[in-house]
């Protein structure tokens, strides 16, 4: 019995990992095309920090009301509810025109998406009995594969083979294809004393984990480090992917090797990092490392007078980021 339990738990990890690969490569493809297409339509360019600043907050609400249906309706459901709406948002982006409908599609979708990751962590935890960390980690290491191809493939698709209506609907299969492995998922077992609010609840696993992190000997740093990088993203990201094909010359192929770059180091640089760190006691000089890294490649982007400095500007932030 319990070995067909266990064999049951590794096809369903499985599964799972196959919804996140799928659903990462087809988000990731048009991710960081998104300036570029609405400033294409006719949207100013001032808006897009707006807008950007307006996606931000979709998704930590998005977060928050996922947490609370993934409580009543299961994780199964949430998982499929929430794919199915991607999707189709995404498709719906191949047929609008006018920039202000594409920012209400964009302001949306990071409601719908949410749902995706909630979801699939109560999943993974229903089906990782025993070994929940090494489970929890199977399924989201696809995610980082996804986030490697998939600029490429978008930037590929929009240079090369149809542009902006070809990259959002490959994006929305691929979102589509991903309910597959929603179906074919076995029913799992509730692990004892667990509830899902562990996971999405707005007291559970999240606040612990940062409780924990503060406390730890350079929590405040790494915290700092990872707010500073992402507010410089907030502020500067949406006109960074315009200036670089605008005053630099870089068309979406180049946009997307160049994000993919970025991505790649930041996994190969994980590992060497943290030996460096438990190693050599340098724990403190690389997250302030990693808090300028973002700055810095801006200003060498910036400096730039081509595409290839700027694809080094990218590298990198990806090389430090790790």
């Amino acid at each position: 019995m319990s070995d067909s339990r266990g064999s049951e738990g590794r096809r369903a990890l499985a599964l799972l990992a196959y919804v996140n690969l799928m659903y990462l490569l087809g988000w990731s493809s048009y991710k960081y095309f998104v300036p570029l297409y609405l400033k294409q339509v006719g949207a100013p360019v001032a808006s897009l920090g707006l807008l950007f600043a307006g996606i931000s907050f979709s998704s930590a609400a998005g977060a928050y009301l996922w947490g609370r249906l993934v409580d009543r309706l299961g994780g199964r459901a949430s998982l499929s509810a929430s794919l199915t709406l991607s999707s189709l948002l995404v498709l719906s982006l191949t047929y609008s025109h006018s920039w202000l409908a594409l920012s209400a599609i964009f302001l949306l979708l990071p409601l719908a998406q949410a749902g995706r990751g909630i979801a699939a962590q109560v999943l993974a935890f229903d089906h990782a009995a025993g070994k929940r960390a090494t489970g929890m980690s199977l399924v989201f290491l696809p995610s980082r594969a996804a986030l490697i191809v998939g600029p490429s493939v978008g930037g590929a698709l929009i240079s090369c083979m149809g542009g902006y209506r070809a990259v959002f609907s490959v994006a929305s299969a691929l979102m589509g294809l991903s309910l597959l492995g929603v179906i074919l998922l076995p029913p799992g077992a509730r692990q004892s004393g667990y509830t899902m609010s562990q996971l999405s609840g707005p007291g559970g696993l999240m606040s612990t984990r940062l409780r924990d992190l503060l406390r730890g000997e350079f929590g405040a740093y790494t915290v700092a480090s990872a707010l500073g990088r992402a507010l410089s993203y907030s502020l500067l990201g949406p006109y960074l992917v315009v200036y670089m094909k605008d005053v630099l010359g870089m068309d979406e192929w180049l946009i997307g090797a160049a994000n993919s770059l970025e991505s790649g180091l930041a996994l190969a640089t994980q590992v060497p990092g943290g030996l460096l760190a438990d190693r050599l006691g340098l724990r403190r000089s690389l997250v302030a490392l990693s808090f300028a890294s973002y700055p810095a490649s801006l200003a060498l982007i910036y400096v730039s007078r081509g595409p290839w400095l700027a694809v080094l500007g990218k590298a990198l932030s990806g090389s430090v980021e790790g």
